[in-house]
C-alpha cells in the first residue's frame, strides 16, 4: 500500500488560530506538498478567511502515510473543533425555517424509529405511514419533504415542542451523538451557547478510541512505530497537546506527566492564568534535564539575552538542525521541544 498522503493544516497569518485541515498526495516521487498551498478548489468560507487574515500559513502535521491513514488523521483533527471554527466545517448564516404545521401534517415523534420520526401518511408504494423517516446525512439524520431537506433533529424539536419560532437558533445534542435525537438528549440555545456546550464536551470526555482510560491523554503511535502518550486541551479555540515519549520515560511515568501536565493546564485556564503552576514547571524541567541528551544547546541574541534553544543531530554524516525561538513558545516550551526532538531523531536514527 502506497504511503505517499500527508496531513496538513492551514493557520491565519493574522493570529495563527488554525482553520482548515486538509489531505493531500504527492505521486510519483513528487514531495512537493502541491495542494497544502493551492489556492484553486477551495471553498468560498476558506477565500473568505484567507482574504480577511491577510493570507495563510502551512503545516504539514503527518506525511508519507497511507491515503486511509491521512483520512483517519484527518477526522481526528477535525473532531476537536466545533460548527464554525474550521471552514471544512462551516455553519451556513442561515437556517432553513422549520414550519410546524407541514411537518405535523407528514411526520410523528416515535422512539422506536433509528431518527426518532415516522411517516404520518403513505408516500409511495414503498414508503407507508409509520415507516421510519429519514436517513442518514453527514454527521446526522435527515430528512426529505416537499423538494427539501430538514435536520432530523430539528423537526423533533419542533414537533415535540410546537416551537413556531425556531428561527436561527440551534438544537444541541446534549450527549454530542448526532444520531441521537431523543428528545430528552435535544436542548435550544444559540450558536455560541452551542459551541461552547460541545467545546466543554470535547474537551472533558475521553474519546472512543482512548486506550490509556485517562480523559484527555491518548496514545499515539506514529507511522515508523514510536510511541507517546499525548496530553490534549482546548486553549482559546486551539487544540493544543504535549507529548512525552513512553521509551524515554516509560509507560507509567508518561502517563504520570501527560495526566499531571494536563490537569495543570485545566487548572490554570479555569483560573485565567497563563502560567503553569511553578511546581510543575520546576517537576518536569528537572525531568527533561535530568535526561538532556547531547547536542541541544542555548543561542543568545546580540544583546545576550536567551533567543532560542537549537537540536542538532548527525545522520547519515549530515548534521540535522531544529530551532525552537522562546518569542514563539516561552523558555520552558521552547527548552522542552528541542529536548523532545533530539530525543525522537536519536531513536528514530540511532536504534
Amino acid at each position: 500500500m502506497r504511503k505517499d498522503s500527508y496531513v496538513y493544516i492551514h493557520r491565519r497569518k493574522d493570529n495563527n488560530c488554525i482553520f482548515y485541515v486538509g489531505v493531500g498526495s504527492d505521486f510519483k516521487g513528487n514531495r512537493s506538498k502541491a495542494r497544502s498551498r493551492s489556492l484553486t478548489g477551495r471553498t468560498l468560507t476558506w477565500k473568505n478567511i484567507v482574504k480577511s487574515a491577510g493570507g495563510f500559513n502551512v503545516e504539514i502535521v503527518e506525511d508519507s502515510v497511507t491515503k486511509e491513514q491521512a483520512i483517519e488523521l484527518e477526522g481526528f483533527i477535525m473532531s476537536f473543533y466545533t460548527m464554525g471554527e474550521l471552514a471544512n466545517i462551516a455553519k451556513s448564516s442561515k437556517t432553513r425555517p422549520v414550519d410546524y404545521e407541514l411537518l405535523n401534517e407528514y411526520l410523528y415523534y416515535s422512539e422506536s424509529s433509528s431518527t426518532y420520526i415516522r411517516w404520518k401518511v403513505d408516500r409511495s408504494r414503498k414508503t407507508k405511514a409509520g415507516d421510519i423517516a429519514g436517513y442518514k446525512h453527514g454527521k446526522y439524520f435527515a430528512v426529505e419533504l416537499k423538494g427539501r431537506s430538514y435536520l432530523a433533529h430539528r423537526v423533533v424539536w419542533v414537533l415535540c415542542n410546537k416551537d413556531r419560532n425556531l428561527g436561527d437558533f440551534v438544537i444541541n445534542h446534549r450527549d454530542c451523538n448526532g444520531f441521537n435525537n431523543n428528545i430528552e438528549n435535544l436542548e435550544k440555545c444559540s450558536t455560541q451557547e452551542n459551541n461552547s456546550r460541545q467545546a466543554a464536551h470535547v474537551l472533558n470526555r475521553p474519546r472512543i478510541n482512548n486506550t490509556t482510560g485517562v480523559t484527555g491523554v491518548s496514545k499515539i503511535t506514529t507511522p515508523d512505530g514510536h510511541e507517546y502518550l499525548a496530553a490534549l486541551w482546548n486553549e482559546n479555540g486551539v487544540r493544543k497537546s504535549k507529548t512525552f515519549s513512553i521509551k524515554t520515560y516509560g509507560y507509567s511515568e508518561a502517563l504520570r506527566l501527560a495526566t499531571d501536565w494536563r490537569n495543570s493546564v485545566i487548572m490554570s485556564l479555569e483560573q485565567n492564568s497563563e502560567q503553569l503552576p511553578e511546581l510543575l514547571k520546576s517537576n518536569y524541567t528537572k525531568k527533561i534535564e535530568s535526561g538532556l541528551p547531547k547536542g541541544v544547546r542555548q543561542v543568545l541574541d546580540k544583546n545576550k539575552k536567551l533567543s532560542h534553544y537549537i537540536a542538532v543531530i548527525k545522520v547519515n554524516k549530515k548534521e540535522m538542525k531544529r530551532s525552537y525561538f522562546v518569542s514563539k513558545y516561552g523558555k520552558e516550551e521552547a527548552f522542552r521541544l528541542a529536548c523532545e526532538w533530539r530525543k525522537q531523531m536519536q531513536e528514530l536514527h540511532h536504534k
